[in-house]
């Protein structure tokens, strides 16, 4: 008689677990992007950052597009100017550039042309 209820709580331990465990590991940036047109930027719908951390063992910007995504490495001098100089992505500009002074170089550099 007490088994049910020990069993019970023992399952309600253990399920939110195995819910975390992916059944297929998430989606990683393999390869970078080191160079790339300008001109495809004005077509990003939204960016994210990729950290090096857990499973992804590489630090890259993910850019967005309609039907595709486009890893670029995330030390890349044209995209960080862009991400400075685009209100939207100011957030993810400071998070890539924190501590080294880069968005002010930028945009005064991007300005003076």
């Amino acid at each position: 008689m007490m088994k049910a209820p020990l069993f019970f709580c023992v399952l309600t331990l253990v399920l939110p677990s195995l819910g975390g465990m992916p059944g297929r590991p998430p989606p990683c940036c393999t390869e970078l992007a080191t160079t790339f047109h300008r001109h495809i930027l004005k077509h990003v719908q939204n960016v994210t950052v990729q950290n090096k951390d857990g499973v992804c063992n590489i630090k890259a910007v993910l850019l967005h597009f309609k039907r595709r995504k486009v890893c670029v490495d995330a030390e890349n001098h044209s995209l960080l100017t862009w991400l400075c100089t685009h209100k939207r992505h100011r957030k993810i500009c400071s998070l890539l550039t924190k501590g080294t002074g880069f968005p002010r170089k930028a945009i005064a550099k991007t300005n003076s042309h």
